[in-house]
């Protein structure tokens, strides 16, 4: 039976493991999450049973969280162990790194984010502690009802997000927990009261449950890929696009243009065969002048442009995309990275020579495509030790000459010391993420051709204001830079496809490097953006003693996007009408929900401590009345008439004692005195005499102290009672 509960047990937490499929992308975690419950779960059942006779069975759940965390560090960290398999300093280092990571994963990456170490870190010692929880409440407190409590949270990302999740999974985490319900044993308590206490339980767990969501979801909602409910749309919006419409973009770029300020209606759909997006271009800037950008590609000269190749899965490095302009009205087609053609109708495509961007010929785009693309592959070293490029046009290098005094000032603090093109962009990126200390506001909106200056004096402002001032800078430092502008990843609905909404729209830099192309840059401040891309930051921790950069966080991946990446009103001031008509919410929770809160969970918490005192009093009893039983046929081996006449169960140890010491060898009778007095000063009537109380005559002059000792104390009268039967044989 034990066997069978930590079964039950293993299954029940490995159902509800599967919620996590919807915040975490599937990967080995899951068979290796498996392997660590499986593995505890072994453990402890191994550990009490070979325990069980030198009342050490406690040490059983401390050996297997010790045994997860070896078999966790050791699979993430495993240069880190001595030998292989023993954590040291380094290792302890190295944790914190990881846990920091995870942390920014969680926080600029939307769900299910990806299962990388760090991740998988978290998610392998929840799953750990989930484990030893249930092992307690379950098959050591023999209290199931209770195990739904770290069961359910399993699945609170689950709800609090709102994800989507297979009702199959629901079901078989259900019926894994009813299962293990139906395997309690009730004892000697009668059927109503343990349906009773289970009931209780059932209503605790999911009172519990409810508060600590509550109390989880305002928290979630200030990490910004995590937030479930839609936020409000900047108010200066002055002509906001009615879901429904066609969306147009402008023709160009301007710097009061907020690209997210629209709908969060479904625009463009899309499905990756390979690789998966980081971001959407859609076309490309050139020319900058009084706060405007100008398209680089003038759409009356087709002609000018060769038709796009017909390519497929022709390389290992090529991906293809498929796309669906659902409510976007336009002739130029998305790419997720350096273009190569287009997999189905490419005579109806053009793609340019030097900007790489794809231009539909019969006028809006109203048929699927599908764009054969491949993602750079570049590092650090290689951009840093690229050559000086050659052949690139003066467009990509001009800069007007009005630019304001604020820009220069600006330009020399972002540079700082670099020297080569790679560092010089790698530091003006950093200094407008993180360095420089500038927000993501949509609050700079007016058209003037001072907006440039009021970025870098407010320090604030939107993705446009960080690709412009970053692109402007570069190209007044000699490297050739231009502005894209396209959209962030999409969110993913029922059907596979990844939808993306109006106001994921996003502008961002590129910089040429000779031999490696166009690359992209992010000076877009990271809780709006995710990680920057690889090439652009520093490598992996060299040493334990680093720990990441402040701009080490996740890549936006191809899920659940960031509510309204260009849109959401960071700081923005509403009129103090619009304060009267939407009140904001109160994000605490009532006092009263909070002390009946706790006062629930005290009282499921003193439920679970006596039923699992009484449980060990009834364990200790049965053990005890074992060995009385032992002693019952050792005496009847020599008087069974007498034994037969005075042991009943209605009289207790020492009458039965008293009863047949007349009768026994005088060897024997001693002993079986003792032994009486002992198992029934422990066992019958433990508590009810304090020893310095008890009668002389019915606690032996050495009785030692403790049940453990007390069970000690009757092994070794056991063995003197048999002892003294085979003496009494001898004899005679």
């Amino acid at each position: 039976m034990t066997i069978l509960r930590a079964i039950v047990a293993n299954l029940a937490i490995l159902a509800a493991t599967l919620s996590l499929l919807t915040v975490v992308e599937f990967g080995p975690w899951f068979g290796w999450a498996a392997a660590v419950t499986t593995g505890m779960l072994a453990v402890t059942t191994t550990s009490r049973w070979l325990l069980r006779k030198r009342g050490a069975q406690w040490i059983a759940l401390p050996l297997a969280l010790l045994a997860a965390a070896v078999f966790i560090l050791r699979l993430l960290t495993p240069s880190k162990m001595f030998a292989g398999f023993i954590p040291t300093i380094q290792t302890l280092h190295e944790v914190p790194a990881l846990l920091t990571s995870a942390s920014q994963t969680f926080q600029f990456s939307p769900p299910p984010v990806p299962a990388n170490a760090p991740v998988t870190l978290v998610v392998l010692s929840c799953l750990a502690i989930v484990t030893a929880l249930v092992d307690l409440l379950a098959l050591q407190a023999h209290a199931p009802a209770f195990a739904a409590l770290p069961l359910l949270a399993l699945w609170t990302p689950t709800i609090v997000l709102a994800r989507e999740i297979s009702l199959f999974v629901v079901f078989l985490s259900l019926l894994m927990w009813l299962a293990l319900l139906a395997l309690e044993r009730a004892g000697r308590t009668a059927w109503y009261l343990s349906a009773l206490r289970t009931g209780w339980a059932l209503v605790s767990a999911a009172v519990i449950f409810a508060l600590v969501s509550l109390l989880a979801l305002p928290a979630l909602q200030k990490w910004s890929h995590w937030s479930s409910f839609e936020v409000a749309k900047n108010p200066r919006s002055s002509a906001p696009i009615v879901a429904g419409e066609p969306v147009v973009l402008s023709g160009g770029l301007e710097l009061s243009h907020i690209l997210g300020e629209r709908s969060d209606e479904t625009i463009l759909r899309y499905r990756a065969l390979g690789a998966k997006p980081s971001i959407l271009r859609l076309k490309v800037m050139s020319d900058y002048n009084d706060g405007q950008w100008q398209e680089a590609t003038d759409l009356e000269d087709l002609e000018d442009f060769p038709p796009a190749p017909a390519t497929g899965l022709d390389t290992e490095t090529a991906s293809v995309l498929e796309v669906q302009h659902t409510g976007l009205v336009e002739r130029f087609g998305v790419s997720p990275g350096h273009t190569l053609g287009i997999a189905s109708d490419a005579q109806d495509w053009r793609l340019t020579r030097d900007t790489g961007e794809l231009i539909h010929e019969r006028g809006a785009i109203a048929a699927p495509y599908e764009v054969t693309w491949e993602e750079p592959e570049v590092t650090r070293e290689e951009l840093q030790n690229a050559p000086v490029p050659m052949n690139v046009g003066d467009r990509w290098t001009a800069v007007p000459d009005d630019l304001p005094d604020s820009f220069y000032e600006e330009l020399k603090r972002a540079k700082g010391d670099a020297t080569t093109p790679y560092d010089v962009a790698v530091n003006i990126q950093n200094w407008f993420r993180s360095s420089g200390s500038f927000t993501y506001e949509v609050t700079n909106d007016e058209v003037t051709g001072s907006a440039l200056d009021d970025f870098f004096i407010n320090r604030a402002g939107f993705c446009v204001h960080y690709a412009t001032a970053m692109t402007l800078m570069l190209r007044q430092e000699g490297i050739p830079t231009r502005v894209a502008v396209g959209f962030l990843p999409g969110q993913r609905d029922t059907g596979g496809w990844m939808e993306v909404a109006a106001n994921r729209a996003h502008a961002w830099p590129e910089v040429y490097f000779e031999g490696h192309g166009w690359i992209r840059f992010e000076p877009t401040p990271p809780d709006q953006t995710g990680q920057a891309p690889d090439w652009t930051r520093e490598p992996a921790v060299a040493d334990d003693s680093q720990t990441p950069a402040p701009d080490d966080s996740p890549t936006l991946t191809e899920t659940e996007p960031e509510t309204s990446a260009e849109s959401t009103p960071q700081n923005s001031q509403a009129s103090p009408e619009e304060t009267a008509a939407n009140p904001e919410p109160d994000e605490g929770l009532h006092p009263l929900f909070l002390v009946v809160g706790m006062a629930l969970f005290a009282v499921a918490l003193i439920i679970f401590g006596l039923r699992l005192r009484r449980l060990r009093k009834q364990q200790r009893r049965e053990g005890f009345s074992q060995k009385w039983d032992s002693a019952r046929r050792i005496c009847a081996s020599v008087a069974p008439d007498a034994v037969a006449e005075h042991w009943r169960s209605s009289r207790s140890p020492s009458q039965v004692a008293a009863a047949l010491q007349p009768q026994l060898p005088p060897e024997m009778g001693p002993v079986l005195t003792e032994l009486a007095a002992v198992i029934e000063s422990r066992a019958f009537a433990p508590g009810s005499q304090p020893r310095e109380e008890a009668p002389a005559s019915e606690v032996p002059e050495h009785e030692p102290a403790g049940a453990e000792a007390a069970g000690g104390k009757v092994d070794e009268l056991l063995t003197d009672l048999r002892a003294a039967k085979r003496q009494t044989g001898q004899r005679t």
